[in-house]
């Protein structure tokens, strides 16, 4: 809307003195020091509803609510969640590697996977789970599995942790259970 009547105040403005300097085209400079030309006031159409009609609600509600979103039509530069896409990749025949930017607070379990041989994040708490986008898994590898060892312990070990995660990244097949979360572990806050 404002950008609308921005553009049409410019356009008033750019026509009015356009006209102005069309019509005094042959006059000519006296020997004063007086411009040859004077700048015309511009002419401003009143804003009514019929210069802008209201938009009908469906479009004022898809223009202020974005569209959900999933990991087949996620593109870079969207915003999920306060995380910002800055990479989207095919993976396998037709899942997608999304990588956020954006550091993340989750509280969740820690335990070494013997399926993987690394150290997770799992089972996230609501106000975690909450957090990532609708289609992500409910737990995280970490791509620093040293840092993790080191903060986390023995393999045996495991217990609730609150931590900083940076570097998020999901992979996902859709309609399958290939693909996981990544993150780098920056920090833990609580143990």
């Amino acid at each position: 809307m404002k950008e609308k009547i921005f553009t049409i105040l410019l356009t008033a403005i750019i026509v009015g003195g356009g006209v102005y300097f069309w019509q005094n085209k042959d006059e000519k400079q006296d020997d004063t020091n007086e411009p040859r030309f004077q700048i015309a006031e511009p002419v401003v159409a009143p804003v009514t509803e019929k210069n802008f009609p209201e938009q009908p609600a469906s479009q004022q509600q898809s223009a202020q609510k974005p569209e959900k979103f999933t990991i087949n039509t996620a593109k870079v530069g969207d915003i999920v969640k306060g995380l910002k896409v800055i990479s989207v990749k095919p993976l396998l025949n037709s899942g997608r590697e999304i990588k956020f930017e954006g550091q993340l607070t989750l509280t969740g379990k820690y335990s070494f996977s013997d399926f993987g041989g690394e150290y997770i994040l799992s089972d996230l708490d609501a106000e975690s789970t909450a957090k990532l986008p609708d289609e992500a898994f409910n737990w995280f590898y970490f791509s620093n599995q040293g840092l993790a060892e080191k903060e986390f312990g023995p393999q045996e070990n495991s217990g609730t942790t609150t931590i900083v995660i940076d570097n998020f990244t999901m992979a996902m097949v859709p309609d399958s259970d290939a693909g996981g979360n990544f993150a780098t572990l920056i920090k833990v806050l609580k143990k």
